[in-house]
This record gives C-alpha cells, sequence and structure tokens, in this order.
C-alpha cells in the first residue's frame, strides 16, 4: 500500500496544469479520457509490479507508469500479456472516462 500512497503523490506533485482529479479512482488524472485500472486490478490479484513485470516480460518502469496513468499509449500484445497472466478483459484494465463538461450558465 505504501508503493500506492507514493505514486499517487507523485502524480499530484507533478500534475500538469489541465489534470483532473479522476472520480472513478479519485486522484489527478491526465487529459486523456482512458484510464488504467491496473493498480486496482494488481491490489486485487495481490501481485506486485516486480511479479507483473517477470511473468508478462516487460520492464517494471513500463507497467509502472501504466498503473499510474503516465503512459500516453499501450500496445497490443501489452493488454494481452496483461489480461492472461492477471486472468480478466481489456475493459477491466482500462476505462473510458469522458471529460467533465463545464455547465453554461
Amino acid at each position: 500500500m505504501r508503493s500506492l500512497r507514493r505514486c499517487e503523490e507523485a502524480t499530484a506533485a507533478r500534475a500538469p496544469e489541465g489534470a483532473r482529479k479522476s472520480s472513478l479512482l479519485g486522484r489527478w488524472e491526465y487529459a486523456m479520457p482512458i484510464v488504467s485500472k491496473l493498480k486496482v486490478v494488481m491490489a486485487d490479484r495481490d501481485v506486485s509490479v516486480n511479479e507483473l513485470s517477470e511473468k508478462v516480460g516487460r520492464s517494471a518502469v513500463n507497467l509502472s507508469h501504466l498503473r499510474c496513468n503516465h503512459s500516453k499509449g499501450i500496445r497490443i500484445s501489452l493488454l494481452e500479456d496483461l489480461c492472461r497472466e492477471l486472468h480478466c478483459q481489456p475493459g477491466d484494465l482500462l476505462v473510458y472516462e469522458p471529460p467533465a463538461r463545464e455547465e453554461q450558465d
């Protein structure tokens, strides 16, 4: 849980102008409407980044960026490997959160 807190604190500290608070995960997100839920799925399955990186054959840094929503994109092959190892569907890992529209006066 300590790593979850550090990731969230680091994200909040360097949130760029225009960043928004995610209603789903309750933390700062970049303006991208696709949000990664990898952190939630990993916590549910009690899997660490290092364990998962060994299983999928990708670097822990790459998975950490994806987990903290710092990735601009994801390869389908990585998504396939994550789903295979975490026994989930792509929709369990990624969610579309449309930007909130400001109400007109």
